[in-house]
């Protein structure tokens, strides 16, 4: 998760982080219970978002003709891996909660995944924000070449594919998000300069670098005091595994509320946490088409 949308959803966590899951999951089960008997507006709606395919929820939001692939719909709601489990979501909640109280572990969590070279290289969007106060990388080996990890990156964003992170705790906290489980084609073709909405009460950010197959940059300059970039980047290991990156750059001023809301003691936690789920999404999708994909053409998985 990247500062600008951590700091929208700063102010409601503490006080709507349990409540609001838990409130959810009550939903969720009351839905699925009553779905028959005529259950209440909210539950019948948790319940449809948690057992119906992936294909209806897309229909729904005028998509089908352009979905290109779709996961499995008999894939239960509480899989580990699609984010949008309850279970899975209080892992999440967890996760963050363990963060908030081990701020001793931050250098190791900023760091997840990536090897000693790694940290030392620069990446695409680096230039962008050349001092940063603090940043992270986050990085994952796919087992699947970096042409089937792309179009996932591609699509990102809020009112588009999400983020693939925990997508309860994102709509807990305000974000309005709906994680797709497909490649879109309407969502493929990005272009320098376009808006990508990371939160529903946040500012945009832009794109300030698109390189199709490798690497999208996001980058915002807001206002005197605050310059942010968050970077995706797939890079091939050979014909069938990829590396994929998350690199998170911030700089911000002295004052106390540009320090709460982009500094990394509340945002770290929170970015860790979604972050790292999403590169997990971003893994399980891409290795699950790609493995679709091979079994349809006729060759090993």
């Amino acid at each position: 998760m990247h500062p600008t949308r951590a700091r929208a959803a700063v102010p409601g966590l503490i006080s709507t982080l349990s409540r609001g899951v838990m409130e959810e999951s009550h939903a969720d089960a009351l839905g699925a219970r009553r779905s028959d008997a005529g259950s209440t507006p909210f539950a019948a709606c948790s319940a449809s978002r948690r057992w119906s395919a992936s294909t209806a929820s897309h229909r729904r939001r005028g998509h089908d003709d352009s979905v290109l692939t779709v996961m499995d719909p008999r894939s239960p709601r509480w899989d580990a891996r699609d984010g949008k489990g309850v279970f899975e979501n209080l892992g999440g909640a967890a996760q963050i909660a363990w963060a908030l109280a081990t701020p001793f572990l931050r250098r190791r969590r900023i760091r997840w995944g990536a090897t000693d070279e790694e940290l030392r290289r620069a990446f695409p969007g680096d230039s962008l924000v050349p001092r940063p106060r603090w940043e992270f990388l986050h990085a994952i080996t796919v087992e699947a070449p970096a042409e089937a990890v792309w179009p996932w990156i591609a699509q990102i964003g809020q009112a588009r594919a999400g983020f693939y992170s925990f997508q309860i705790l994102e709509n807990v906290l305000g974000c309005r998000i709906e994680n797709a489980d497909a490649i879109h084609a309407e969502w493929q073709a990005v272009a320098v300069g376009e808006p990508v909405k990371l939160h529903a009460k946040a500012p945009p950010l832009k794109l300030a670098l698109v390189e199709p197959g490798h690497a999208l940059v996001l980058h915002g300059d807001l206002g005197p005091q605050v310059n942010v970039s968050w970077a995706f980047v797939v890079e091939p290991i050979d014909g069938s595994r990829s590396r994929l990156f998350s690199r998170d750059r911030a700089d911000y001023g002295r004052g106390l509320l540009t320090q709460v809301g982009y500094g990394p003691w509340l945002v770290e936690p929170l970015s860790f946490a979604m972050d790292r789920k999403m590169l997990r999404g971003i893994k399980w999708r891409a290795e699950r088409r790609w493995g679709e994909d091979r079994t349809r053409l006729g060759g090993p998985r």
